[in-house]
């Protein structure tokens, strides 16, 4: 569904992606695992053109990306910046109109109550919501839309225990939907059940790619090839 082909990033002098190049396939969920700063995130937001890469190019359904298409894609950010001074009922509103839908005709409140109680919050405004209802509010945004691709950048961090369970139920339910997801986590045993395929990033590139299937203890080999960068860092400053 989506390629990144020879993708290289530099703020000012600084090297942030080092020639990535992959593949999200399409119906798939692949997790992007890797060190903080090691590009995950940079990558997501060159693909949602928030950022704009120094070489290289985005495919999205086989044709260079040239505009974000967000009826068809969704990024679900870390810390979602919501207008604080709009109630719920108008925010959702102002989304579901720039995707030239209307909240008055959506079936979506009623259906999806179990991921944000719209009713008892349409007239509170965001800034009243607690962390993990912004949260909810905006998978609840993202169930209204319903793209085909969804990249989520650590969707159960900060979460108490049951508003983890339905992030993770939702995003096993936006899977058997048969859309296209990608996550960026830390947090790999929360989700490892999830995913089909697996990216590793270490030092601005692409270390490591396999299907899930394919390995036999994610956990282990994700902190193996962690370790190494650890070992080397601390013998080059140490000795």
């Amino acid at each position: 569904m989506l390629n990144a082909k020879n993708v290289t990033k530099k703020f000012k002098q600084k090297l942030v992606l080092d020639d990535i190049s992959l593949e999200f396939k399409k119906s798939k969920t692949t997790g992007l695992l890797g060190n903080n700063g090691a590009g995950k995130t940079t990558l997501l937001k060159i693909i949602f053109q928030e950022y704009r890469c120094d070489s290289g190019e985005i495919l999205f359904e086989g044709k260079k990306m040239t505009r974000v298409d967000y009826q068809k894609m969704f990024f679900f950010t870390e810390n979602t910046e919501l207008p604080k001074n709009m109630s719920v009922e108008e925010y959702l509103e102002y989304i579901l109109n720039l995707n030239s839908l209307k909240l008055k005709n959506s079936t979506a409140i009623e259906k999806y109550k179990w991921v944000f109680n719209f009713e008892k919050f349409r007239k509170s405004k965001i800034e009243k919501l607690s962390d993990g209802e912004k949260k909810m509010l905006s998978l609840f945004v993202l169930f209204n839309l319903s793209p085909e691709l969804i990249c989520f950048d650590e969707p159960t961090a900060n979460l108490d225990f049951k508003n983890k369970d339905i992030m993770i139920r939702a995003i096993k339910y936006l899977k058997d939907l048969g859309k296209t997801i990608v996550i960026i986590t830390h947090l790999i045993s929360e989700v490892e059940k999830l995913l089909d395929e697996v990216i590793v990033f270490r030092d601005k590139k692409i270390i490591f790619q396999n299907s899930l299937e394919k390995i036999d203890n994610l956990q282990k080999t994700y902190e193996d090839l962690v370790r190494q960068t650890d070992e080397e860092f601390l013998k080059e400053r140490f000795g």
